[in-house]
């Protein structure tokens, strides 16, 4: 009975003193996925209306942390009805064969003070390739806000390379800005 005890008080105190990463629950309300570059000279910008993220991190703990975000392509928007419509087809985002994008990364760095870094792949359309990811992380009690921006090549991703290969009319850089408020 007493060994029971005493095994059962050392396990409570590896498990007390485990750090295990926090699972985040995202305030859509004040959190945003935007994108923006540049057609025919004028700037344009947009946001993705849905998306999902599963975040479990943890500042102590960068090794246990994890994120998966999926987003719904069909829900990019930028305001023109133009451009909204010909991102969801073939020559983009082809929505009716290619549902999500995803952007996983499993690998984190604090890099000083708020700032960190995430490595992981980002999947659009069939092609999935490396990104790393900068970002700010500032917490307020078991409120987080992160914030980041980041330039993707659309020719790599196979976006508009059919009607723009040589990103003639829109800019082969886009540029996303992502802000996310979470709690856990």
């Amino acid at each position: 009975m007493i060994k029971n005890f005493i095994i059962g008080a050392i396990a409570s105190v590896l498990i007390a003193g485990a750090s295990f990463a926090a699972d985040w629950k995202v305030d859509h309300s004040k959190s945003e996925v935007r994108f923006g570059g540049t057609h025919a000279g004028n700037e344009f910008t947009g946001v993705f209306e849905k998306w999902q993220a599963d975040i479990n991190f943890d500042a102590s703990n960068l090794a246990a942390s994890k994120v998966k975000v999926t987003f719904d392509p069909s829900t990019a928007k930028t305001g023109n009805g133009l451009y909204d419509g010909t991102l969801k087809g073939e020559d983009w985002f082809k929505v009716d064969t290619f549902k999500t994008a995803v952007f996983e990364a499993v690998t984190f760095a604090h890099t000083g003070g708020n700032a960190y870094t995430a490595e992981g792949t980002l999947q659009i359309r069939d092609k999935t390739l490396p990104l790393t990811l900068a970002f700010t992380l500032d917490t307020s009690g078991n409120i987080a806000e992160m914030n980041a921006s980041h330039s993707i090549d659309r020719i790599a991703y196979d976006l508009g390379v059919q009607s723009d290969a040589d990103a003639a009319w829109v800019s082969k850089n886009i540029e996303l800005k992502i802000k996310v408020v979470a709690s856990h």
